[in-house]
């Protein structure tokens, strides 16, 4: 393959349009003449809502040049890509795919591809694919691994005690869900050295997710007392926090009013 622009693809996105930056030329020029057609196909990507899955097909032995540039960009002719695409060999009827991850939502691209047969003919046509990503959706996952940190007593997140954080859906709510514990059940007791009980304050909280700019409001946290707690404290949690809809993380920003008065950096993956 003489090169991999697609590596590149985000970054160029930023100049508005997506163009290769090879300057390899090639020595042999093959004639133009209908030849084995590229099948294209492109899917939003199974690993990531972010992502798409490409995959070129043919049915007999060729090699493709191909593109991947906006929808708004000017058409490459088929000398275009033959100079300046990236290549793709099969000895014979196969398939073979490429993915791109973290795209920006609504961002239109069109692939383009020719083929050159193993006689050296390369064809006229440009065969072409369309793919618009999609709006992200907000899926969160059943559980994550959670790690806290506190940058106010130098508390990095590899000290503190990582754990699982269980996360419910709020019925009748939409975009709003339940976690069992943001900074872990363990944590108070591990931090304070005090006589408080493992499990003790566990700090669940209800959070709210902007659909739009994927923004994190905590409604509620915290939990009143009676609780049989050590010290029988009612105690609040308050933040807010961004959600990631590639790899469907959390990030929080939050603080304890009540217990130690400090505020953490919470991160569930």
């Amino acid at each position: 393959m003489k090169k991999t622009n697609y590596i590149y693809i985000l970054a160029i996105f930023c100049l508005g349009l997506l163009v290769s930056c090879d300057e390899d030329t090639n020595d042999f020029v093959p004639e133009l003449a209908p030849v084995t057609a590229v099948n294209i196909t492109s899917t939003q990507s199974s690993d990531s809502q972010c992502g798409v899955d490409i995959t070129f097909e043919v049915l007999a032995e060729s090699t493709i040049y191909y593109l991947i540039l906006t929808s708004s960009a000017d058409a490459p002719t088929s000398d275009d890509l033959f100079s300046d695409g990236d290549d793709l060999s099969f000895d014979g009827p196969d398939s073979s795919a490429l993915s791109i991850p973290n795209l920006p939502e609504g961002l239109d691209l069109t692939v383009y591809a020719i083929s050159v047969n193993e006689d050296g003919t390369r064809s006229a046509q440009v065969f072409t694919e369309r793919y618009v990503q999609p709006s992200y959706a907000i899926e969160l996952k059943a559980s994550y691994n959670g790690d806290t940190a506190s940058s106010a007593i130098g508390l990095p997140p590899e000290v503190a005690p990582g754990f699982t954080a269980n996360v419910t859906p709020v019925d009748g709510s939409p975009n709003t869900f339940d976690i069992d514990t943001v900074w872990g059940p363990d944590f108070v007791s591990w931090l304070c050295v005090c006589g408080i009980n493992p499990g003790d304050y566990p700090g669940p909280v209800r959070i709210e997710i902007d659909p739009s700019s994927f923004e994190i409001t905590i409604l509620s946290g915290g939990e009143p007392s009676g609780q049989g707690y050590v010290f029988d404290l009612p105690y609040s949690i308050i933040g807010s926090g961004t959600y990631n809809p590639c790899d469907q993380s959390i990030s929080l920003d939050v603080a304890d009013p009540d217990i130690f008065g400090l505020p953490y950096e919470i991160t569930l993956n």
